[in-house]
């Protein structure tokens, strides 16, 4: 999965996906006062997360570099999840990812949203 600069991406996610990922990184949990929740903005949000953490990873010193593997790995599965395009394919993600979670690793179980 390639990951690229977040910011170079800025210029092409439209304003209301930008303003949803301001809101949900910088704003308190309280806002905003609406349900303002769409997949799209979602998955979105999910990028710039992603792409930041391997950005930021990539500049620590190799040693340190592993420790960052588990969440990586988590946030990579989250997205096949987000992507997956039927019950079936989902509950065989889920239980790929379980199946494959080693000690020390970490995996994420994904709801529906009311």
């Amino acid at each position: 999965m390639p990951f690229s600069d977040p910011s170079s991406e800025s210029e092409k996610i439209p304003p209301a996906v930008l303003e949803y990922i301001i809101t949900h990184i910088f704003c308190p949990m309280k806002l905003p006062q609406y349900d303002d929740y769409t997949a799209e903005s979602d998955r979105a949000l999910l990028d710039v997360i992603l792409g930041s953490a391997h950005n930021f990873a990539s500049f620590l010193p190799y040693n340190e570099q592993d420790q960052w593997g588990p969440l990586l790995k988590m946030l990579e599965n989250l997205a096949v999840t987000m992507t997956s395009r039927s019950l079936k394919t989902l509950t065989e993600d889920i239980e790929s990812q379980v199946r494959s979670v080693q000690t020390g690793g970490m995996s994420i179980v994904v709801g529906t949203r009311n």
